[in-house]
């Protein structure tokens, strides 16, 4: 390393430099502290090193490999706001490689690749030049925490129709939330309830952050089935699936067209409990989802129509099918009439933390959509979150 005694009427400094900026300490030559000092500029030899090979910084492009001249030592890693470092394994042992403030990057990356290389918290990146750590306790506590962030739709940037003649668009740059865990923290079990009672979630690789699951955002529905059973329903060229758990209940009341549509609804509510049962944990496996808001409702029309069940909470709805049951095939074809009762139970049952999801089934010709309550159903959609399926069955 090049040194320089510099002198002073009150004698000579450290002749220590920065190895980042290669500005002097400015402490007294010899001096007792074990940490050198010094006012830092700009860091001529800091070269850049990324997992990937380009990144972004306070708008810029750089690669791996360049240099960091333009920035100064003592307030590039402000900028940052929670992050970590990268510097060369000293692990005799990569394989091993462990220690406090220490990540080891198992994959190679620029510049030099074939030289192993770990993440450090930045106070250890600090220590290790020698040199007083330059930011303020408040930055240094911000440093140290985890820099995971959550990935929920409610924290990404998104652009918006700004209220103006040119017809622009306004950026939003919502809220990040970040782990509330240390950096270098080890995983808390994916699904897990959060650390000492606190509100939030822990994601499925084991961070812990305070906002809503985004896996619990935006995925709960009111389903509303909306059922041919006019008089043709009763032909049997279709029937229950054989094999299923409610194949001879529906078969012993309803071996037709019905009770194949019936036999769907039960399969498509399993495959949703399912679902639920998954998410509740982060993939894991739950008996009681108990979070859910799901909701499952059945318009059953014929000339006339029938509401088989109303906004029953679908975890746990154990009679579905001795409900379906009930109602069997009559009368002629009305399909406005069911249309308007799904429109009414979309309305009256509206929660804005759910999708409403109209599933509506016929067995012969389909109606125009210009019919008025078609359009009535539809017009939801610019209101609410409504989404229509149509499904027709097929023979």
């Amino acid at each position: 390393m090049d040194s320089i005694i510099y002198k002073s009427s009150n004698g000579s400094f450290c002749e220590t430099k920065c190895p980042y900026c290669e500005y002097y300490c400015t402490l007294p030559y010899g001096h007792p502290q074990m940490e050198h000092e010094t006012s830092h500029g700009n860091m001529i030899q800091t070269v850049f090193s990324a997992v990937d090979d380009e990144f972004e910084y306070n708008g810029f492009t750089f690669n791996t490999g360049d240099r960091g001249s333009c920035f100064l030592c003592n307030m590039f890693c402000k900028d940052l706001g929670r992050h970590k470092h990268i510097d060369y394994c000293q692990s005799v042992d990569h394989t091993k490689c462990t220690g406090e403030g220490i990540q080891h990057i198992s994959e190679k990356i620029n510049p030099d690749p074939d030289l192993p290389k770990d993440f450090l918290k930045h106070g250890l990146y600090w220590k290790r030049t020698g040199f007083k750590d330059p930011y303020n306790k408040e930055d240094q506590d911000l440093f140290s925490k985890c820099d995971a962030l959550c990935c929920g739709d409610e924290h990404q940037i998104k652009a918006t129709q700004a209220a103006s003649s040119t017809g622009g668009s306004n950026t939003i740059t919502p809220a990040k939330s970040y782990c509330e865990l240390p950096l270098f923290h080890a995983p808390l079990p994916g699904g897990s309830v959060p650390p000492n009672g606190g509100v939030g979630y822990v994601s499925v690789d084991g961070h812990y952050f305070k906002c809503q699951n985004p896996a619990m955002v935006g995925s709960d529905f009111h389903i509303i089935f909306v059922i041919d059973r006019s008089g043709s329903m009763t032909t049997t060229d279709c029937k229950p699936l054989p094999n299923t758990p409610v194949e001879r209940q529906l078969r012993s009341t309803h071996n037709n067209r019905l009770g194949a549509v019936y036999d769907a609804v039960y399969r498509f509510v399993e495959t949703r409990q399912s679902t639920l049962r998954s998410r509740a944990v982060g993939g894991a496996a739950s008996a009681s989802p108990s979070n859910s808001n799901d909701t499952v409702s059945m318009v059953l029309f014929d000339d006339k129509v029938v509401t088989a069940f109303a906004n029953k909470t679908l975890v746990g709805f154990s009679g579905m099918v001795s409900e379906m049951q009930k109602h069997l095939p009559r009368g002629g074809t009305s399909f406005g009439v069911g249309i308007k009762q799904a429109t009414d139970i979309c309305v009256q049952h509206h929660d804005p933390k759910r999708y409403d999801m109209a599933l509506t089934e016929f067995s012969s010709s389909v109606p125009a959509y210009e019919s008025t309550e078609f359009m009535s159903l539809h017009s939801l959609q610019s209101t609410r979150d409504y989404i229509p399926v149509r499904w027709r069955m097929h023979r």
